[in-house]
């Protein structure tokens, strides 16, 4: 895959050197490569990488497969001697992008090309594959920001899409363990896995064992849409009440 991008921005730039003439001087270019931690469909990134440029003084020039190609700058300045002499938006340069999908996850390839017909010193190449770089950085982290947002909205959407019934696996876990801090004394504990505290009559906790059973019995799962590994957590959690109610039974006929 590697291969074909180099050869697809090989075309691109061809392509825009035709478009504006070379002169004969040497190429000034920065290239590089960046994985994504966030996915997005290269589509998708690559319809970013055109807003984002062309947001910022980018023409689209032409598209050569996945690989889009702009220019930038003033024809006029046909000199770059480094900072200072010229602000970098308006340097003649040549970008190539070309989003990509490699084992599952996103690439972004970038080229920059100063304009051939712009002479260059040594200060200004240094100038000039410093403001690429940073201006790469910045792509970059605009699309993985783009790439994380849209994750947070997937997962906001299907979470609003769960099922409707009156317990969800993990509904109460955080409310439970702000309520109920742990403790040595296994009793308080066992309580705590009923909603209680210590001090519960017999007859409560006959009441909150039945409402449990009622909330995590797995049974009341089927048949509404619920994943696998959701199940098994309700039974777990049946589990433990369960027990939890068998050990207080037996401590409290201890003490009839």
């Amino acid at each position: 895959m590697d291969v074909v991008v180099v050869f697809i921005v090989a075309a691109v730039l061809s392509g825009l050197w035709s478009a504006w003439r070379s002169r004969g001087n040497a190429r000034t270019e920065f290239a590089s490569s960046a994985t994504l931690r966030a996915y997005m469909s290269p589509a998708v990134a690559r319809r970013e990488v055109i807003r984002y440029l062309t947001a910022r003084g980018c023409t689209l020039v032409n598209s050569v497969g996945e690989c889009d190609g702009f220019r930038r700058g003033e024809d006029g300045l046909r000199r770059l001697r480094g900072p200072g002499s010229s602000l970098w938006p308006a340097a003649p340069v040549i970008v190539a992008a070309v989003c990509y999908e490699s084992q599952g996850q996103l690439v972004l390839h970038m080229r920059f090309s100063l304009a051939p017909f712009v002479s260059v010193s040594a200060c200004g190449t240094r100038y000039f594959v410093e403001q690429a770089g940073a201006e790469f950085a910045q792509v970059t982290s605009y699309l993985e920001q783009i790439a994380s947002e849209r994750a947070q909205r997937r997962s906001e959407h299907k979470r609003r899409r769960r099922p409707n019934h009156r317990w969800y696996p993990g509904d109460e876990e955080g409310a439970r363990a702000q309520e109920a801090p742990r403790s040595a004394d296994p009793l308080d504990a066992d309580l705590a896995v009923l909603g209680l505290k210590r001090g519960a009559s017999c007859d409560e906790v006959k009441r909150a064992y039945r409402e449990a059973c009622r909330k995590f019995h797995p049974d009341r799962l089927n048949g509404q849409n619920v994943e696998p590994h959701l199940v098994e957590l309700a039974v777990q959690r049946f589990k433990e009440v369960t027990a939890a109610y068998q050990r207080l039974r037996e401590r409290m006929a201890q003490h009839a």
